[in-house]
This record gives structure tokens, C-alpha cells and sequence, in this order.
């Protein structure tokens, strides 16, 4: 019977044990992570980084990108709490000045109204509510296929062919920019 209460005592005590060594050793891979990531901002090579933290080449690869990665969930949380924090004080800014806005002076109203389109346009940019539809390299792409336009109907006869190979290119910008294939066919039929 006593044999029996040493192995329960004894498996509770591994066990503690076990505890304290994994959050040693979750310790110990943070810092390693660290190091490598440290490392590599350093300039070295990923095989350098295993010789230099008694690693796995493998490990050392891992150990950046883990690193990368929590950078990048850090930086996107911490740019998320700002954001937050800019909300909140252009709300703040939009209560005060309400009541300027509800009030009689008009040389005061029509300001507060200014700066409350401003604060408004400002919390818009904020929230991404004007993104731009087009980004600069579909307008470029729109650009050159108008001019491909108007040098295949300068330079081809048959009108037929033409309207084919424009056909065609409006059908591929469709897919990229559904607005820029009617640019596109403006400029065909102006140039037309």
C-alpha cells in the first residue's frame, strides 16, 4: 500500500514538473525566435542562423517567419487599436460640435459645418469608405489598350477585323475593370 502513495505523489510532482518545463521551454522559444529574427534583419543567412542558435536549418527558417508573422499580428492590432482611438476622438469632435451647428449664429454654424464635413471626410479615409475603384495599374492597362485601338484602326482596312480584335480586347478588359471597358468603347468610337 505505502508503494502505491509514493507513485501518486511522485506522478503530481512530474507533472508540476512537466508545467514549469514547458513554460521554460516555451520561454526559451520565444527568445530563440527572437535572436533569429534579430539575426536575419542582421543580414544573415538562414544557414548562419542554425549554426549560430544550434538549430535545424529548417527550424531557423521557421523561427523568422513565426517571428514575421506575430510582427505582423502585432503591428495589425496595435494599427487597429489607433484606429479605434481616431474614431473615437473625431466622434468626439462631431458631438462638440453639434450643438454649434444647432445654434442660431450663422458666421459660427456655417464654420462648425465646414469642419464637420472635414472631420467627417477624415473619419471616411479612416474607415476605407473612399478607397479608390481603380487602382493605378488597371488605368495604365485601359490606357495602352486605347491606343492599341487606334493604331489597329489606323493602320487595318477592314473594318471587320477590326471590330473583331476589339472585340476581343473589350472582352479581356471586362474581366479587369467592368467601368474601363466603357472608357474603352468611347474612345473606339470617337477615334472611329
Amino acid at each position: 500500500m505505502p508503494r502505491k502513495k509514493k507513485k501518486a505523489k511522485r506522478g503530481r510532482a512530474t507533472r508540476k514538473r512537466g508545467i514549469a518545463n514547458r513554460a521554460g521551454h516555451d520561454a526559451l522559444v520565444v527568445e530563440r525566435r527572437s535572436s533569429a529574427l534579430r539575426l536575419r534583419i542582421g543580414g544573415a543567412r538562414y544557414r548562419q542562423i542554425a549554426t549560430e542558435l544550434n538549430v535545424s536549418l529548417d527550424t531557423a527558417w521557421h523561427d523568422v517567419q513565426d517571428s514575421i508573422a506575430e510582427t505582423n499580428a502585432l503591428s495589425t492590432e496595435h494599427a487597429e487599436e489607433l484606429r479605434a482611438v481616431e474614431l473615437e476622438r473625431l466622434d468626439r469632435y462631431l458631438r462638440g460640435l453639434q450643438d454649434v451647428i444647432a445654434g442660431t449664429n450663422s458666421t459660427l454654424k456655417l464654420r462648425a459645418i465646414e469642419i464637420a464635413v472635414h472631420v467627417s471626410a477624415r473619419r471616411a479615409k479612416l474607415l476605407g469608405l473612399d478607397a479608390q475603384q481603380t487602382a493605378p495599374a488597371i488605368e495604365e492597362i485601359l490606357r495602352t489598350a486605347t491606343e492599341i485601338v487606334h493604331i489597329i484602326q489606323s493602320e487595318i482596312q477592314d473594318q471587320r477585323i477590326v471590330d473583331a480584335i476589339i472585340e476581343r480586347i473589350t472582352s479581356r478588359m471586362e474581366r479587369l475593370a467592368p467601368s474601363g471597358t466603357r472608357v474603352l468603347q468611347a474612345a473606339v468610337i470617337d477615334h472611329g
